[in-house]
């Protein structure tokens, strides 16, 4: 315990890795420094919730991380996608617009 305070439970933790901010893509964050605020089933829990995020983050195409706002979300896997990974133009709005966009791993399925 922390100076006799309560730790964070499993109870706490959502399961959907999408409401994971993107700062924990962040290079300076270390997830390692926040463990101590964790029951050890809840750590479990936020480790699983991190890898998560970071595999739907990551581009399926040049495998880097998808953090610097020029990508787009599949709306079949929910993986982000690099517009120059998809050779989608970043000045093409209808394109970045369009709904029900399919990365091309999901078109080809």
């Amino acid at each position: 315990l922390l100076d006799n305070k309560k730790l964070i439970s499993s109870s706490f933790i959502k399961s959907d890795p999408h409401s994971v901010e993107d700062d924990v893509l962040n290079s300076k964050f270390n997830i390692d420094k926040i463990e101590n605020y964790f029951t050890n089933d809840a750590w479990l829990l936020v480790l699983d919730l991190y890898q998560k995020k970071i595999d739907f983050s990551t581009c399926n195409i040049c495998k880097k991380l998808c953090i610097d706002g020029n990508a787009l979300q599949c709306d079949n896997c929910q993986r982000w996608q690099h517009f120059t990974c998809e050779n989608i133009d970043i000045n093409d709005r209808t394109m970045i617009e369009k709904k029900n966009w399919c990365c091309s791993k999901c078109n080809n399925i």
